[in-house]
């Protein structure tokens, strides 16, 4: 009889009456685990997910930027080594690397990389070829230096 009887205290107050089947987000036991605030933080989230990094996103950011910029040379080689760098702070204490600084080191290695084997190859066609040099300008190399 008593139990018929409406419980008078504030909602909160009242035992929880809500036993739903359909429910698939039951906790141990098989209760419901209750509103989300009642829910333990590892709930909240998908475990998988990666919190932001301001760091890596700038060093990911700023070897996307590097890597547009390899014919430019200097900006390939300055923005892909703070690339490098802010992905490596952005580690801090951890010994694993963000998602988006990993992205950030791969293309500042490659837009580097890619940098060296432009001015190689510049370097090799004027030096190392006389020939080219002078069809493009009229004349050799030792000629312009004089």
């Amino acid at each position: 009889m008593e139990q018929d009887r409406q419980n008078p205290g504030p909602y909160w107050e009242r035992p929880r009456q809500d036993n739903n089947p359909t429910d698939n987000t039951s906790g141990q036991g098989g209760q419901n685990p209750g509103p989300y605030w009642e829910r333990p933080a590892q709930q909240l989230h998908r475990s998988n997910e990666e919190p932001s990094n301001g760091l890596a996103t700038a060093a990911m950011v700023l070897g996307i930027l590097a890597l547009i910029g390899i014919f430019a040379i200097y900006p390939a080689i300055i923005l892909g080594s703070l690339s490098i760098i802010l992905a490596l702070l952005s580690r801090g204490q951890s010994l694993k690397m963000h998602g988006q600084a990993k992205t950030g080191v791969i293309t500042a290695v490659i837009a580097i990389g890619c940098d060296v084997a432009v001015l190689g190859m510049a370097f090799a066609l004027i030096f190392g070829m006389p020939n080219f040099f002078e069809s493009i300008y009229g004349m050799s190399y030792q000629e312009m230096m004089e």
